[in-house]
């Protein structure tokens, strides 16, 4: 009976992000990747030197650039449409719930393997995090394969095959750390935190596995800075972004209040009330739990992967995305060692009828809801609704005057870049025979005529005659 509860694991996955991704709007952090990512795939900026406009951010050093470099691919590969980077958020979601499951079998039974996904999909982080294009739900892919692939390290039958899960998991940490920074680099984590758990026999090729994933992760730093374009790239990213966020000058600083809010109540007193719910409704099935040593690894890799978010004076909820899988392994792995997983085994309604119906109804309300009722938790919706106001009359691909107001309106000038790629010159005067206006910020110049307007925003023509 074991599909019929996978099927409602990936009925609820879909459910909790389809629905909220028929929007236009994003996050705006989210919809700044998907513009780098679009640009980079119709040549507008390169891998090491991403572009978010002419005018703003035109080389973009903000984050790494591998996750929007992947982005990019699926825009060469679909176009530019409103759709790619839903489809690439969503394969990457995907991805990473293939990956729990697989990191799962190396300690539990296969036919729990949806466990850790309902633990999993609770931090309401997570789902947001694939709705709103968050580098962090690509990251978290590449650390979930670096984490399997050394596990597969320590288990496999040849040195030879054992030599090779450890490059594979040496590439897969560099990569997580080329999307969203050095806290991708946790996986590297997995021999020293096994070598505590796994009887002595294995210590030696825990070991071996350490210095090779060591040894691939330091090689391809020292290629990446032996080569001038990614050395300058990354050299930027640690002095305009990662330098300033260390230091405070980014954020409100460190809060025990952020602490609580981000790692305490959004995803241990979450994974808990779940975990509580299934101890009083199996407490019958209860046996003694004989994995401590398995869940003891996952809880301190989740940490491992948190601790150095928790030193940063800058915290946010969706940096926790890449520890969440690991976390949610621990809880899965605690309920099935205590019950078994199947809380209700003898009852064909918990077997049968309950997995499969509520599939039914997830599926039934991810088609139907936005079908009925539109978007689903619509972002910006002023915004866009200016902006379809003017769709029309847009110059795309131009640079474009605005009021110097826009200088600060990030949202404004990301979104026009997406939707229209166009660029905004926020000096007060016209460019190109165009000049824009969002609410009552300015006056249009004289010789400028209305062309098209929105709710919020107006385009003028400012051809001289």
């Amino acid at each position: 009976m074991a599909w019929r509860w996978r099927l409602f694991a990936a009925a609820l996955l879909v459910a909790l992000t389809v629905p909220r991704m028929t929007q236009r709007g994003m996050f705006l952090d989210g919809m700044t990747y998907a513009v780098v990512a679009r640009n980079m795939a119709v040549g507008v900026g390169t891998l090491w030197a991403p572009s978010v406009s002419a005018t703003t951010y035109q080389q973009f050093y903000e984050q790494p650039p591998l996750g929007m470099a992947i982005e990019s691919a699926a825009f060469r590969l679909l176009g530019d449409r409103f759709f790619v980077e839903r489809v690439c958020a969503l394969m990457a979601f995907g991805l990473s719930a293939f990956l729990i499951c697989a990191i799962w079998r190396q300690f539990w039974p296969a036919q729990y393997d949806w466990m850790p996904l309902l633990f999993w999909i609770l931090p309401s982080v997570v789902t947001w995090g694939v709705v709103n294009n968050m580098l962090e739900n690509i990251q978290a892919v590449f650390t979930c394969l670096a984490v399997l692939a050394m596990l597969s390290a320590t288990r496999s039958s040849s040195a030879a095959a054992a030599a090779a899960w450890s490059i594979t998991g040496g590439i897969a940490t560099v990569a997580a750390a080329l999307v969203k920074g050095p806290v991708g680099l946790f996986p590297l984590a997995v021999p020293p935190l096994l070598w505590l758990i796994r009887p002595s026999g294995r210590r030696l090729r825990l070991g071996a596995c350490w210095v090779v994933g060591w040894t691939v992760t330091a090689l391809a730093l020292v290629g990446l800075l032996l080569y001038e374009p990614s050395r300058r790239s990354i050299g930027l990213f640690l002095q305009t972004h990662l330098a300033p966020a260390m230091r405070g000058d980014r954020g409100s600083g460190w809060q025990m209040f952020d602490l609580s809010r981000h790692l305490i109540l959004g995803i241990w007193a979450r994974m808990g009330i779940l975990a509580a719910l299934v101890w009083i409704a199996a407490r019958r099935h209860a046996r003694p739990v004989s994995d401590w040593r398995a869940i003891g690894f996952f809880l301190a890799l989740g940490l491992a992967a948190s601790v150095p978010i928790l030193a940063s004076p800058v915290m946010a909820g969706h940096y926790f995305i890449p520890s969440i899988p690991f976390f949610a392994l621990a809880a899965g792995g605690l309920m099935t060692s205590r019950f078994g997983a199947d809380a209700a085994r003898g009852s064909s309604i918990w077997r049968v009828r309950v997995p499969t119906v509520a599939a039914a109804v997830l599926i039934v309300a991810t088609v139907a809801v936005p079908l009925l009722y539109g978007s689903v938790e619509p972002r910006n919706r002023a915004l866009i609704s200016g902006l379809d106001g003017i769709a029309a009359a847009v110059p795309r691909g131009h640079t474009i005057g605005s009021c110097t107001s826009a200088r600060t309106d990030f949202g404004l000038l990301t979104y026009l870049q997406r939707f229209f790629r166009v660029s905004v010159a926020p000096d007060g005067t016209p460019v190109n025979g165009w000049f824009l206006i969002a609410g009552s910020s300015c006056e249009p110049p004289p010789e400028c005529l209305p062309a098209a307007a929105g709710p919020t925003i107006a385009l003028y023509r400012c051809d001289r005659r």
